[in-house]
């Protein structure tokens, strides 16, 4: 067998192989990242809907304290849980982490069609470098929210 042609085979095993384990990898990172954005958008969904009937009732001026206090309560979390969610920025890094693996899927099956046809050395090189770029997105993600993060407000 030509050693080439062996090579060349491993090579593509290879790629295949390290696009399809970044795909599970973004996979399983995006379901996680939509689970914490679940989990802060339904409770401020229902904190305000609270607030906004607490505040809209009444009961009477004997309860208008009360209702005050709860809104406030209320206002407070609502307040605790968006500035959570805005310097943690889950909802940015999900639609990312979505968007790389789509990215990702699509590299997959352009490059699936073209092993069928017979790829190239040359193309398995160009999807190699596309797969880098795409898995470079992320490490960019990283150092921007990195350097937002160090960055001290002027």
């Amino acid at each position: 067998m030509d050693i080439h042609f062996k090579l060349m085979e491993n090579s593509t095993k290879l790629l295949e192989e390290k696009i399809q384990d970044s795909i599970n990898e973004f996979t399983s990172r995006r379901r996680r990242m939509f689970n914490v954005v679940r989990r802060f958008k339904y409770p401020l969904v229902f904190l305000t809907a609270i607030s906004t009937i607490v505040l809209g009732l009444e009961l009477g001026s004997a309860w208008v304290v009360i209702q005050k206090n709860i809104a406030l309560i209320i206002g407070a979390l609502i307040t605790g849980l968006t500035t959570l969610m805005t310097f943690w920025n889950v909802e940015e890094y999900w639609i990312k982490t979505k968007v790389i693996e789509l990215q990702l899927i699509s590299l997959q099956n352009k490059f699936q069609f073209e092993k069928s046809l017979g790829l190239t050395e040359s193309r398995a090189k160009e999807f190699f470098s596309q797969y880098l770029t795409i898995l470079g997105q992320q490490e960019e993600l990283w150092k921007t929210t990195l350097d937002e993060k160090n960055d001290p407000p002027p």
